[in-house]
């Protein structure tokens, strides 16, 4: 019981800090929550590195959202904050994450990692 309660805690805290929106002109620096700021003006978009990178940078943002409370919980928020962080991404970046996602599913698929 007080784990559900938590995870739906913690779910509602991240959602609310989730809300991503360019920081600045362009779509090059890109705002997360309050506190964590998502930089991709030194990756090449275009590039499967720059893309991975990318992606890895959205799911530190994400982690660094959901710290608090128990493993279950904490994967549960995280993957809650990137839906909403893909959803409200620029469309460059967008596209850039979803073709990360498919080059990592394809990756675990295969049993490389």
């Amino acid at each position: 019981m007080k784990t559900a309660m938590l995870l739906e805690s913690i779910i509602a805290a991240a959602a609310g800090l989730a809300l991503a929106a360019p920081a600045a002109a362009g779509e090059q620096v890109w705002q997360v929550g309050a506190d964590y700021v998502i930089r991709s003006h030194d990756l090449d978009l275009d590039r499967p590195e720059g893309r991975e990178a990318l992606l890895a940078r959205v799911d530190q943002a994400s982690d660094k959202l959901c710290r608090a409370g128990v493993a279950k919980a904490r994967r549960e928020c995280a993957e809650q904050v990137r839906a909403r962080v893909l959803a409200s991404a620029p469309l460059r970046m967008r596209s850039a994450l979803v073709q990360a996602l498919g080059a990592r599913d394809e990756v675990r698929l295969a049993g490389w990692r």
